[in-house]
Order: C-alpha cells, then structure tokens, then sequence
C-alpha cells in the first residue's frame, strides 16, 4: 500500500506536463484500491480568471459517463417488473418505427450501442454549446437515421442511443429522466454533488469548473456552459456533472455490486440500489474499432493487458497504442481510476492520466512514456485542420462556378420524414475554418470533410418559396 501511494505521488510531475501540453487548465483525480478510497489528487485551476484551484469536490462535466447511469436505471425497472430486458424498443416508444432490421432492436440493443445507427452529432449541438434541436424530435430524427453498422454485431458509441434510451425511461416511469435518476440512484447512494447542467444555471455552488477549448498553441479559451438539462435532447447521454469523491462513491457501489450478484448470482444487493449488474457490466457486441473489448450497457469491457481509451479522441490521433498492463502481475483488486478535466484539450487529457494512473495501480513494471504520448498527441491534433482544408482544396474543380447566390436563398432543410423541415437557418459564405475558430465557437474539433461537404437539391415544386434540400 505504501509503496503504491508512493508511485501514485510520484505522476504529479507527469501529470502536469499531460495538463500543459494538451491545454487542459484543471484536472481531480481519485482512485479506488481494493474497493476502498486509496488517493486523490487536483491540478491547476478550475477557473483561470481568479486563480481558484479544483478539490475533490469541484463539479466537472462527465460526459458518457452519464450513460453508465441511464443504464443502471434499466436495471431497476427490470427488477420493478417494469420491463422484460429483451423488449423491442417499438413497443416501449409510441413512434418509433423503421422500415429496416433495427426496427427490431431490444433495449439492450439500444443500451449497448449495438443498433448499427449513424450518430449524426451535427444535426443535434451547435456553435456555443447550443442545441439545435428539441427533445420532441429525437424519435423522428432515430427513424430517419441510416444504418451504418451490422446490426447486433458491432458497436460505438452513439448518443442517439441514449437519448432513445431516456425516452423509454420517461415512458416507464411517468417521470422526466432527470427525476427518475435522482430519485433512484443519487439519492439513495447520496450523491450530493451530482446533478444537471442546467442546475442554477452553472453555479450549483462555488466549486464548479468552467469550461475551456485549447487553443492551437495549447492555451485555453473560455467557452459558454453547456446547455444540456433534464428536459433536453442528448441528455440520459451527457448531461450530468459530478465530482471526484462523488464518482468514488458510484465506483464504490458498481464494484460491489458487481462482485455480490457474480457470486450470488442474484440480480441485487442488500443496501445497494443497482439491480442487474452482470447483465450491465458483460458484452453484448464487439466494439466497432480495432480496439479488443465489446461494449456493455453505458459500459466498454476488456481484459488487460490490451490497448484502452477507444471511447476517447486519442485514438485516431497515435497509430500504436500503449500495451496497458503488458507486464503486471495480473492480479484481480477491485479497483479504479476517476479522472475528471474541464477541457475540450488537443488530446484526451483525462484518458492518458487515467492509463498512467492505471498502470502504477497495476503494478506495471515497464509502464508507457504518457508524457511523451501526450505531446505526440496534441502535436498531431494541430496537424487535423490544415490537412483538411489541403483536402478540400483540392476537390475543388477548375473552372466551375457558383450559381447565382438568390439560388442558394430560402428554407434549407434535411430530407428527414419525408421533406418534414428540422432545422431553419440562414445561408452564409463558407470558407476554410481554422481549428480555433473551430474551438472558439465551443465545436468539437472534427476533422472530417463529410462534415463540410453538401449537396443542394433544389426544391420540385411551383410554391414561391425557394426550398432547398441537403444530401
């Protein structure tokens, strides 16, 4: 234990280089050890304006890690009778219906992210951490959305899921998702400092991280509060915030809880409120990428030693991935690792601390250079967008022009629900956006040019109005 300890203090270097070099202004960190409380650690600052530094209690975004809780909501309705787990989400959801095989998809389907669906963000989040659209329309976007993966076969993460997911909650429960959720999990487990974005609109008390972007250079960049509530789309997916020694707690519980129904082979534990966690905590389908592991409901599953952090932006970013574990001694210790970061940094920040972290738990002899991969990371990260715009330059063809721009103006729509207008916005000229202007409009920083490629389809109709349709 000691010596443990001791490993644990001596990342506070490497961890502070991981902040600097992605751009990550605040980072808390907790580990479990043997299913007890072991070590916690802060960086930086929570805010960089007035200097204030992050504790384990600071309220930081958790992203997908809210998934983790709207699937242990299914659990409990499993064991209230409320639902079979091998339901048909069609007959959970008034309105849900496709004309293709996902139409068959169970809610342990959905749960797993093994449904095929395309994830679509863009249709969804904006500039400024603005939602494009409401939560009413999540159905009828999910039954437009084409299949891109084998059905049951592979997964990825996909928020849509989720966000069909906290449907059929409400639907069973006659509670918003965000009330179902505090009533069966925060407060029975007493998670005081987990709660909504929208909760005082970001200022639930004092100790709240503000969100950041890292800038090219590495610096951070003030960005709005994200807009995601109880009540908004996306949000069974995202849209919690918690702390350090509250994630501790839920780690606590889910390990325990685990380990009970394993040997007992009961779905529950006493004194606990999770229900059904062998079926929560197992794979359902292989994980869509090269990573080995599969994806369980709001969970990824491995065994180490092996490559980690598929769920993160790391990936696509180093093309050889760290053996985690390659050398440890194995050995099974209830343990975990909770990293929490108040940046949308040129890397994972929080992946590559908690893989450190990870590796003195295990005891790893020969652990990865996180240091260096995090400088190799962000360094490539810079690289995305030039490259991008090199791209697209180039597919442009000599000597075509624009139509006329009053061709361009009038109502611009996607083809959703058979030419059913989603969104209305106004045409703008385009041109080859940099990264920070990217980051500084609180966009994830994609670099993908289908993102930036559309086909216009005039409208075939003889109304006044000039409709445009984009493919």
């Amino acid at each position: 234990m000691k010596g443990l300890l001791e490993l644990l203090r001596l990342l506070g270097p490497t961890i502070e280089k991981i902040c600097e070099s992605s751009g990550t202004p605040a980072l808390s960190l907790g580990v479990l050890y043997h299913g007890n409380i072991l070590f916690r650690d802060n960086f930086g600052f929570r805010d960089i304006e007035t200097g204030i530094k992050p504790d384990s209690d600071t309220i930081y975004g958790v992203a997908s890690l809210t998934k983790a809780f709207t699937s242990s909501l299914f659990g409990i309705m499993v064991e209230e009778g409320k639902i079979p787990w091998d339901t048909p989400v069609h007959e959970v959801i008034p309105g849900f219906h496709r004309s293709d095989e996902i139409n068959q998809a169970t809610m342990v389907d959905v749960l797993s992210q093994c449904a095929g669906m395309a994830r679509s963000n863009q249709y969804w989040v904006g500039n400024d951490n603005g939602l494009l659209l409401n939560k009413n329309q999540i159905v009828p976007i999910v039954d437009y959305l084409r299949q891109v993966d084998p059905f049951r076969r592979v997964g990825s993460m996909n928020n849509r899921h989720f966000a069909l997911a906290g449907e059929a909650i409400e639907e069973l429960s006659g509670k918003s998702w965000g009330t179902t959720v505090k009533e069966k999990l925060f407060e029975p487990l007493n998670l005081t400092r987990t709660i909504f974005w929208n909760d005082n609109e970001g200022s639930y008390d004092d100790n709240v991280a503000k969100p950041y972007v890292a800038l090219d250079d590495a610096s951070p960049y003030s960005i709005p509060w994200p807009k995601l509530a109880d009540g908004k789309i996306m949000s069974p997916a995202m849209g919690l915030r918690s702390s350090v020694n509250d994630l501790l707690i839920w780690s606590q519980a889910l390990l325990k809880g685990l380990v009970d129904q394993r040997e007992s082979g009961r779905s529950s534990t006493p004194g606990l409120p999770l229900k059904h966690l062998t079926s929560i905590m197992s794979g359902h389908c292989q994980l869509m990428s090269s990573y080995p592991g599969e994806l369980g409901m709001g969970f990824m599953m491995t065994t180490l030693p092996n490559p980690i952090g598929d769920g993160g932006a790391n990936p696509a970013l180093l093309e050889k991935k760290p053996n985690v574990g390659s050398d440890s001694p194995g050995t099974e210790s209830q343990s975990a690792v909770v990293v929490l970061a108040n940046s949308m940094s040129l890397n994972d920040a929080a992946d590559w601390v908690g893989q450190a972290v990870l590796e003195a738990v295990l005891e790893t002899s020969n652990p990865a250079d996180y240091q260096l991969l995090s400088q190799q990371t962000a360094a490539a990260q810079v690289t995305k967008f030039p490259a991008l715009n090199k791209t697209l330059e180039s597919k442009r063809i000599p000597g075509t022009h624009p139509k006329l721009l009053h061709s361009y103006t009038g109502r611009a729509s996607a083809i959703i629900n058979h030419g059913r207008s989603i969104i209305t916005t106004t045409i703008r000229f385009f041109w080859l956006m940099s990264r920070n202007e990217c980051v500084k409009r609180a966009r994830f920083a994609v670099a993908t040019e289908g993102l930036y490629l559309f086909k216009f389809l005039p409208a075939q109709d003889d109304t006044d109005n000039n409709i445009i349709a984009l493919e």
